[in-house]
């Protein structure tokens, strides 16, 4: 498990450091133009789809991964607009790649709302660091709802989540800076 969030995490920074490269004159941020928030919200999108390519499976129809960090930077620098094309993205990635189940449609949901929680949450004039902090939290919420309906072993949750909870939030303090 610690071996795959482990690339989970180096994925999404490498991710961010090539993305910075294509758009280094189109950087992110709240005041950016509607067509780069559009630009930087399908990257977000595709990177939170390739990070579910490296998850891991926690039980026949479970999986793990960061991929609510993208939607979380994607708030961050560039506000509800990115944060809600990201999450799109993700939720339809999350059915069309695993399938249309009862969990993937949860999952999906769960994405999206993501996305519409951060994208309002983006709004508040508080330190840009912190709002990164409460969105990785708002995030995590969405996932443990997800882990508790569908993993059903209490010690196999615990470890999930103890886990989860320690790389998003080491991984998200990384793909902030």
């Amino acid at each position: 498990m610690l071996k795959d969030f482990f690339s989970n995490v180096t994925i999404l920074i490498a991710s961010f450091t090539v993305m910075g490269q294509i758009f280094i004159n189109n950087p992110l941020h709240p005041s950016s133009t509607y067509k780069t928030k559009l630009y930087w919200g399908i990257c977000y999108g595709v990177l939170g789809n390739i990070l579910m390519l490296f998850s891991f499976q926690i039980n026949p129809t479970t999986i793990a991964d960061l991929r609510h960090l993208a939607i979380v930077i994607a708030a961050v620098f560039g506000g509800w607009v990115p944060a809600l094309i990201a999450s799109g993205l993700i939720a339809i990635g999350r059915i069309v790649l695993f399938g249309l189940t009862d969990t993937a449609f949860v999952a999906a949901i769960s994405a999206f709302l993501t996305g519409i929680v951060c994208g309002g949450f983006s709004k508040l004039n508080i330190q840009p660091a912190l709002k990164a902090f409460y969105m990785n939290l708002i995030g995590l919420f969405f996932i443990s709802v997800v882990f508790a309906l569908y993993i059903e072993d209490g010690k196999t949750l615990l470890n999930v989540l103890m886990m989860h909870y320690l790389i998003s939030f080491i991984g998200g303090f990384f793909a902030y800076h």
